[in-house]
């Protein structure tokens, strides 16, 4: 019927089996959908292995966004919202669920021994884990794997994958890029 919370679920089966009666099977049966919907991992990811030139980085964390993704899949537009124009996964409208976040990207172009970070960003703000590389100059690929885990993630998060150039502003090729967001079985946050 509905993706819940888990203890939530468990609350419900708990009353219904201390009223010492039978359980109907018709509330039985949506109960048993509430706890499939609730621990299906559900997945949305946006991604791209067509070649993105010259793609500007800077001091600071800034999102990789706008035009570099042209492929997604998944998202029930209910708990995981795809915006492939901005390269975005917004969580769902209720907050509490938890998220794992998942991101890939490889690149060239970037002058050698120039340090080069990448990580999920929440709201345009950077959290998990930080890939940090340096450039190994023209035709010197390089790629960077990163995730984080949103326990009890707020409503209407939107996440993404930044990138930094602590040394100055800089640009990247891309060759091919993923972001992937899979909501988690969750209790009550």
């Amino acid at each position: 019927m509905t993706r819940r919370f888990l203890d939530d679920v468990r609350g419900d089966l708990t009353a219904q089996l201390a009223t010492g009666n039978q359980t109907p099977a018709p509330a039985l049966n949506l109960l048993l959908l509430d706890v499939i919907d609730s621990t299906i991992q559900d997945e949305a990811v946006i991604a791209s292995n067509t070649a993105s030139p010259a793609v500007p980085t800077a001091i600071a964390w800034a999102p990789l966004t706008t035009g570099i993704y042209d492929v997604e899949t998944g998202g029930d537009a209910e708990f995981l919202k795809i915006d492939l124009i901005n390269g975005s996964v917004t969580t769902a409208t209720t907050g509490g669920f938890t998220y794992k976040i998942d991101g890939n990207i490889s690149f060239d172009d970037v002058a050698s021994n120039t340090p080069i970070e990448f990580s999920v960003l929440a709201d345009g703000v950077q959290v998990g884990f930080i890939a940090a590389l340096n450039g190994g100059g023209s035709s010197r690929p390089r790629t960077a794997s990163f995730s984080h885990v949103a326990l009890s993630a707020g409503a209407d998060t939107v996440f993404t994958i930044g990138v930094q150039t602590p040394n100055g502003v800089n640009t990247i090729d891309i060759a091919s890029i993923a972001l992937s967001v899979t909501i988690q079985p969750t209790n009550n946050p």
